[in-house]
């Protein structure tokens, strides 16, 4: 539940700090953009492998930022008109994708976690040998990766257009199953895989709260620094 307005935070203050350095507008999207890249580059090749994966024609894909409104992107690609189901899990793709991304790279990085354990378990190592992964190789970059990859990997409110249709469908399907008596039997393993998938999931987001903690400590002094320099201040 903290991660939206976590996320919402960062890419703010992170223009926000681009706008202080630069003092033009496009130069401030460009800087953003610059710093995300790997995660705006996951979240439209999510996109993208999820449409043709489910036989939906995508069109042009641009890269660099836009204005709509006051909203800023900073890539699109256009996909075919298709069902809301469909729809929905292209919406989806980048969520998937980005918990993917980061366990590669967080494995890659720091091969020593224990992938195995649950979620707590894994955090009370990671606060036990924080030292040991502190003093891992290429630390600089494992972070960034993980912060630029964790911020493409929410879908955005375009995506989730489609899910409300899903969505309502689902809690019709329950309900009326509820009515009618029919409860599905699911098979223990199918719950077991469930459960296993939600755990790593959370494992990922705990990982993204961290390494956004530490970003948040680097972004906001830095962006009061700037102010105070240039004797500015971004209102938000």
């Amino acid at each position: 539940m903290l991660l939206p307005w976590v996320k919402c935070w960062l890419s703010q203050h992170l223009y926000g700090l681009g706008l202080l350095i630069s003092g033009d507008h496009d130069k401030a999207a460009l800087f953003s953009l610059f710093l995300l890249l790997p995660g705006v580059i996951l979240h439209e090749l999510s996109h993208w492998l999820a449409a043709k994966a489910l036989r939906v024609p995508t069109g042009r894909l641009t890269l660099g930022p836009r204005r709509r409104g006051e909203a800023l992107t900073f890539a699109s690609l256009s996909i075919g008109r298709t069902d809301s189901l469909r729809k929905s899990v292209i919406g989806l793709a980048p969520l998937l994708g980005g918990t993917l991304a980061i366990f590669l790279t967080a494995r890659w990085g720091w091969p020593f976690i224990p992938w195995g354990s649950s979620p707590d378990e894994a955090l009370r190592h990671l606060i036990s040998h924080l030292g040991e992964y502190a003093r891992a190789p290429h630390l600089l970059l494992l972070l960034y990766l993980l912060f630029s990859l964790s911020n493409g990997m929410l879908p955005s409110e375009a995506d989730r257009q489609g899910w409300l249709p899903v969505l309502l469908f689902g809690v019709l399907v329950v309900l009326l199953s509820a009515l009618v008596g029919f409860v599905p039997r699911i098979p223990g393993e199918v719950t077991l895989w469930i459960f296993r998938g939600l755990e790593y999931l959370t494992l990922a987001l705990l990982i993204t709260l961290v390494v956004d903690g530490l970003f948040f400590l680097l972004i906001y002094p830095l962006e009061r620094l700037v102010g105070a320099i240039r004797g500015e201040e971004v209102e938000y």
